[in-house]
């Protein structure tokens, strides 16, 4: 039954609001969709979060793994009195060297544990462990070592050798004697040990027994 104040809204007014509703309906699905486009779905939000979190769960753990067990390894040092040498993470073309003064921090947090070194009369420097490139951190002996490694002799390379032999005429430059009565070698007119170089000019055709009994004694 009609009272005098119900309003009851006609046929075309109906239909204007349910266009409305359509249309709003329509606006909420274009922002949810420029949302998941610039954002991604709710749910993939959610993962990419969590996964997010996972990742740097992992990545502190092994930092502090690798911090903890940098720090011991410097305290090693530091205990033998042994100069190190290393580098850092963001700037490899700088290289510190030093003897281990301290290695402080108990919590491997940034900014929390740290390296100080002394090179010398050069003032100390501290270093945060998580600023240093771990695979760098080796004792300053290794580099004389390896200095006496690479000062060994290369061989000749077999063209540069065989361009000697011909040029001497497959002949001793000691003896004057040939194959097949002597085994030829390539040697050096100025030794390498003196400072002698693998070029043409410094190289020469010798016999065996005269290239063993010459030593580093320079070709005459």
């Amino acid at each position: 039954m009609k009272t005098e104040d119900e309003y009851i809204p006609t046929e075309e007014e109906i239909e204007l609001l349910k266009e409305e509703e359509e249309e709003d309906k329509e606006d909420s699905f274009l922002d949810q969709q420029e949302y998941v486009e610039d954002y991604g779905h709710p749910s993939t939000i959610k993962i990419r979060e969590y996964r997010d979190e996972e990742i740097k769960s992992i990545w502190e753990d092994t930092l502090k793994e690798k911090m903890g067990k940098l720090k011991n390894l410097l305290g090693f040092y530091k205990k033998n009195g042994t100069k190190i040498k290393f580098r850092l993470i963001d700037k490899p073309y700088i290289e510190l060297k030093g003897e281990v003064k301290e290695v402080k921090g108990e919590k491997f947090y940034r900014g929390n544990s740290f390296l100080v070194i002394k090179d010398e009369d050069k003032p100390k420097v501290k270093v945060f462990l998580e600023d240093i490139d771990f695979n760098t951190v080796l004792p300053i002996e290794i580099e004389y070592v390896m200095s006496d490694i690479l000062k060994k002799r290369i061989p000749l390379p077999s063209k540069l050798r065989f361009d000697v032999l011909n040029r001497d005429n497959h002949t001793c430059k000691y003896c004057g004697k040939q194959p097949p009565e002597v085994i030829l070698e390539v040697d050096h007119v100025q030794p390498v040990s003196k400072g002698g170089k693998d070029d043409m000019e410094n190289l020469f055709t010798s016999c065996r027994d005269c290239n063993r009994g010459k030593g580093a004694t320079p070709l005459s």
